[in-house]
């Protein structure tokens, strides 16, 4: 994807005649699927949380070299330079891996499922929403499910490795942006036989998996945690703690403090859960009623100060272009 970019601004260009409309000298490695795959089939293994580095390591080159062949078409053909960028992938999912052993070595929540299927017939079946049209289905794939069970109560918490920087809005999410999280999330909670039956939302997560960068801020502390998830959590205390046992905030976006206190942006109460299901609901059967009308008007919504249009394939005929 980030090739193909690169070549497109090329020949839009030269094209045009705007800008250089020189060729790329620089080709940049795009691996996120690759490390996120690495990262989800380490943790499969049985023995993951026993594993030493020197055991994590070789196993995050075996499959590395197996994504290579079977993915990326071999190494034969590949320049000396990608596949040099290509193996310092190793340190990146190494890091990651490890952030996640002393996660899910302290928590009592555990992995319940990975790539799981949002879908009719699949293990999770979709988000059911009633419109006055018809039922709309919203299916997916949710990259992590964990549970626990807490005082003869289950809980899911949804978690999905972030290559990017994206962090949870919980006021984007209430226009209809970044929802995909809180989508799957509702469609497990909906559940009612199956595997993920009956289970109440303890949160979505999303976990840092991008190549991380030396911290040269000296305001900021060297304590904090790269590795730290962000999102929505459910504001139960039993519930939080049975995600990080002393909520001292190395892997959960809340801390305890001093007085007892716990400080969050993001905690919701199981009330204000539903209300969030029900107001997406709300949104999804507006969305696709404006599709049914013909209304798709080029209006993109700016997230952090930034338009999606600089990756967007039709940015040059939406009509958009140099406007505010």
């Amino acid at each position: 994807e980030v090739i193909r970019r690169r070549f497109n601004r090329y020949f839009e260009q030269k094209d045009t005649g705007k800008g250089f409309g020189r060729m790329p000298d620089l080709i940049l490695l795009d691996g996120g699927k690759g490390h996120v795959s690495a990262v989800e089939q380490v943790l499969r293994e049985k023995d993951f949380l026993t594993l030493s580095e020197k055991a994590l390591r070789q196993k995050i080159r075996q499959h590395l070299s197996r994504y290579l062949d079977e993915v990326m078409g071999g190494a034969s053909d590949k320049p000396a330079r990608f596949l040099y960028y290509y193996q310092r992938l190793q340190d990146t999912i190494y890091g990651i891996l490890s952030a996640l052993q002393k996660e899910l070595a302290q928590t009592e929540f555990e992995v319940a499922g990975l790539e799981e299927s949002i879908a009719q017939g699949g293990i999770i079946e979709p988000l059911r929403v009633q419109t006055p049209d018809g039922t709309i289905l919203v299916e997916g794939k949710v990259d992590r499910v964990d549970w626990a069970e807490l005082d003869g109560q289950r809980y899911v918490r949804v978690i999905d490795y972030k290559t990017g920087r994206q962090k949870f809005s919980l006021e984007e999410a209430s226009q209809g942006m970044g929802l995909q999280m809180l989508l799957y999330l509702f469609a497990i909670w909906q559940s009612r036989e199956g595997k993920y039956q009956d289970l109440l939302p303890a949160g979505v997560l999303y976990l840092p998996a991008r190549s991380q960068t030396p911290n040269l801020d000296r305001y900021e502390s060297p304590s904090g945690n790269r590795y730290r998830m962000n999102g929505l959590v459910l504001s139960d205390q039993r519930v939080l703690r049975a995600m990080e046992r002393d909520l001292g905030g190395q892997f959960l976006p809340v801390k305890e403090l001093k007085k007892g206190e716990i400080k969050g942006s993001y905690q919701v109460s199981l009330e204000e859960f539903g209300q969030l299901r029900d107001q997406a609901g709300e949104l999804i059967a507006r969305m696709v009623q404006e599709l049914i009308c013909g209304r798709i008007a080029p209006e993109p919504q700016a997230s952090d100060n930034r338009l999606p249009c600089t990756f967007c394939d039709y940015r040059s005929i939406c009509g958009r272009e140099g406007k505010d």
